[in-house]
């Protein structure tokens, strides 16, 4: 049996954090937007801030206009179903960037905040160097994960594990008020 680690190194809403001195700019739940370049922006939240490192969860989100807080609410993230002792639970991918280079980046701008569960659990974990390290994955995964997610949903009988984009509201505190389905 796994142990959970709940609580490692976390960031207090009330407490600052600082990283060789310098507080740090975001918290668990930030969302993100990021130019991507060509003008597109990508757009993920901090699933966690680890010691020097801020854990980005990306969104299947790429548009010629920064993103909105209500679009990371009803998006979709990067993530995967796992088995645990009571069945198959929510994990969240992590891409690890250094928190000063992220704090010192333009490109990378909050446009919200999501209530986030507290014990959102880690499924993938990988450091990426920069942001632009960042979008390059997006660029080459986003396909495969969009049609692993489809077949998922299409084909029940499939292995519901693996890594595949996931609703956001499965991760919130606080589920989305009001019809979301009737918006535009």
């Amino acid at each position: 049996m796994r142990s959970k680690i709940t609580n490692y190194n976390k960031i207090n809403p009330t407490s600052p954090d600082k990283v060789k001195g310098q507080f740090v700019k975001y918290r668990k739940g930030d969302c993100l937007s990021i130019d991507y370049g060509d003008g597109k922006y990508l757009a993920a939240f901090i699933s966690e801030k680890y010691n020097k490192y801020y854990d980005f969860t990306l969104i299947e989100y790429l548009l010629e206009r920064k993103p909105t807080a209500r679009e990371f609410e009803e998006g979709r993230f990067f993530g995967n179903y796992v088995y645990g002792p009571d069945g198959l639970y929510v994990t969240s991918e992590r891409a690890m960037i250094p928190c000063l280079d992220t704090d010192a980046e333009e490109r990378v701008e909050k446009v919200g905040t999501l209530n986030l569960i507290e014990n959102l659990e880690k499924g993938v974990y990988f450091y990426v160097k920069d942001v632009t390290e960042l979008c390059e994955y997006y660029r080459s995964d986003i396909s495969l994960r969009i049609q692993r997610t489809n077949n998922v949903e299409k084909y029940t009988r499939l292995n519901q594990t693996g890594n595949r984009l996931i609703e956001i509201r499965h991760i919130l505190n606080q589920p989305l008020t009001g019809s979301s389905q009737n918006s535009s």
